[in-house]
């Protein structure tokens, strides 16, 4: 499995500063993100699916969000598919 970027986290959870010139923590993903192709991509979210949806895992403390990581991951998982230029890349961040 590919690392996963958090640039969101590591700036809301600390003081670090954003990049002298960068506005966001997308500017910060874009640049500096871990970038895979969109066959690794299909693969990696295919896998994560079918594992979240077989072991019926729970996502939340006070409520679970099942239902809604399955249907998101069911979107990321078509937009891969749709990619069209061998050249596309995905990135997948933790955002907070």
């Amino acid at each position: 499995m590919p690392p996963f970027v958090t640039p969101d986290a590591q700036f809301n959870l600390s003081d670090e500063a954003l990049p002298e010139g960068m506005e966001s923590t997308n500017e910060v993903m874009a640049l500096k993100g871990v970038w895979i192709s969109a066959a690794e991509a299909q693969k990696l979210i295919s896998g994560l699916l079918e594992h979240v949806q077989k072991n019926q895992t729970r996502f939340g403390l006070f409520s679970n969000d099942h239902d809604a990581v399955v249907e998101e991951l069911a979107q990321a998982l078509s937009f891969a598919k749709s990619a069209k230029s061998p050249l596309a890349k995905f990135n997948f961040s933790v955002v907070m």
